[in-house]
């Protein structure tokens, strides 16, 4: 992905259900450190090396897709889910829709909807 051009509609939707299940599981891109973390207690986050964080993005993308993802797509939305949490400053918020399903979603796509 070049960073002239915005992400297409597939790696958006893609970044949105890949955040959604790292929340879930307790993993986070914290902005003020430049680094993912994965929760192992209530108040304790333990930085991860982004060698593992590539490898769970890579399973949980070939999960929701069904399909291999490359190594391009892999990085491109892991590279978005870093741009919002860094636009969000590291904040989520649980948002439950209309059909009564909830997804985490960083704050700033939720400014001004």
């Amino acid at each position: 992905m070049k960073t002239t051009q915005p992400p297409s509609k597939r790696i958006i939707n893609l970044a949105s259900k890949l955040l959604n299940l790292f929340c879930e599981n307790g993993i986070r891109y914290f902005p003020p450190f430049e680094s993912w973390a994965q929760q192992h207690s209530e108040e304790a986050w333990r930085s991860i090396q982004y060698a593992y964080v590539l490898d769970l993005a890579h399973y949980s993308l070939h999960g929701l897709t069904k399909k291999r993802p490359s190594r391009e797509l892999v990085k491109d939305v892991l590279i978005v889910i870093e741009q919002w949490m860094i636009q969000s400053q590291g904040q989520l918020a649980q948002v439950t829709f209309e059909n009564g399903t909830s997804s985490w979603l960083p704050v700033c796509l939720l400014q001004g909807s």
